[in-house]
């Protein structure tokens, strides 16, 4: 059960009463054991974030009157396994999952700091296994197999991030973030990144379109000229009952060369997936397709999960992941590694424990 702790030291100022101010702490602890080959390599190893990746978060929020409240988020990636950090892979304990700060009101939120961009929020509700950091087909998005010279591959979150979101009770789903790349000279838009997402959720049916611009460069290495990425995203879902869901995103990567006057081929994914709840037990499945313009490189991924719900917060599941290389591609999926050039494909058997708090 997640922890909230109450601090009720109201305190005058200017003759207004400030209200409470309320911290939650929680988390998700996941392990597994995981089977996986490529090629001729195959490995028996501790997984983490089979269902979802572990993490410990704090969030709060303080009334500040008249509908308007503070609000903050700091979230740690956990590799349960080893207790070292993770996500960004650290040593140490970081929160490199997420950290801001915002406003929110009768108007949406406006939040400052490290956290998803509107893709990821467009994309999510409409994947069986959520964007999830390993099993998640989706996954295939920050690939950039067959597209040489591509400038800055798909990045889940982003620093520096000012982002507006409207309430999740309105149907009209919007949002919009800028990102600062940091970068005095020579170009200011060295590292920026930007996006935004719109869509439509009323009853069984869910729809959006989402876009995310991401510059080369950063404050740590600027470029004079920065290239971009640009991906662009369809997402929908339909409940056809209360517990069965059928959902699709159709993503368009390209992006302008780093060097040189070659033209970068445009890649597209097309993903589909269902999910169904029965009892104690939900089954999950999705595939994604990825093709780029004018060549035989593409993959095709497809997998399977099945979770066994032991309470509200503790799960036990299984996910199978297949990986198809085509035309001597060598992407990757699951962390599993894959020789260059090589065709081999991916698999990937995980059994594990899940446990939210």
């Amino acid at each position: 059960m997640r922890t909230t702790m109450v601090y009720s030291c109201a305190w005058r100022a200017w003759g207004s009463v400030f209200a409470q101010s309320t911290v939650t702490l929680y988390g998700i602890l996941d392990q597994g054991v995981d089977f996986t080959k490529s090629g001729t390599s195959s490995t028996t190893q501790m997984q983490d974030g089979g269902s979802a990746p572990s993490r410990i978060g704090f969030k709060g929020s303080e009334s500040l009157g008249g509908g308007l409240a503070v609000n903050f988020v700091l979230e740690a990636g956990i590799n349960v396994g080893t207790g070292a950090g993770a996500a960004p892979p650290s040593p140490s304990i970081e929160f490199g999952r997420q950290a801001f700060v915002g406003l929110s009101g009768p108007w949406g939120r406006v939040d400052a700091g490290r956290m998803y961009v509107p893709m990821f929020y467009a994309m999510q509700p409409s994947d069986p296994f959520h964007e999830n950091g390993v099993f998640s087909p989706l996954l295939l998005i920050t690939q950039t197999d067959g597209q040489t010279g591509f400038a800055t591959p798909y990045n889940f979150r982003q620093n520096n991030i000012i982002q507006y979101r409207s309430l999740p009770s309105n149907h009209l789903v919007l949002g919009m973030a800028y990102s600062f790349g940091g970068v005095p000279s020579p170009d200011q838009s060295s590292g920026n990144s930007y996006g935004g997402d719109i869509g439509w959720n009323q009853g069984p049916f869910y729809g959006a379109y989402s876009f995310y611009k991401f510059n080369s460069g950063s404050a740590a290495a600027p470029v004079a000229s920065p290239a971009t990425s640009t991906y662009q995203g369809l997402s929908a879902h339909y409940d056809i009952t209360d517990t069965m869901r059928l959902s699709g995103n159709y993503i368009r990567a390209s992006s302008d060369p780093i060097s040189g006057p070659v033209a970068v081929p445009v890649a597209t994914l097309l993903n589909l997936g269902a999910s169904w709840t029965y009892g104690l037990s939900s089954f999950e499945a999705g595939a994604t397709r990825r093709t780029v313009a004018d060549s035989a490189r593409g993959q095709l991924v497809w997998v399977l999960g099945y979770d066994y719900h032991l309470s509200k917060r503790t799960s036990l599941y299984v996910r199978v992941l297949r990986l198809d290389n085509r035309g001597g591609a060598s992407a990757t999926i699951a962390g599993v590694p894959v020789i260059a050039n090589s065709g081999n494909g991916v698999s990937s058997t995980d059994f594990g424990i899940s446990h939210k708090f």
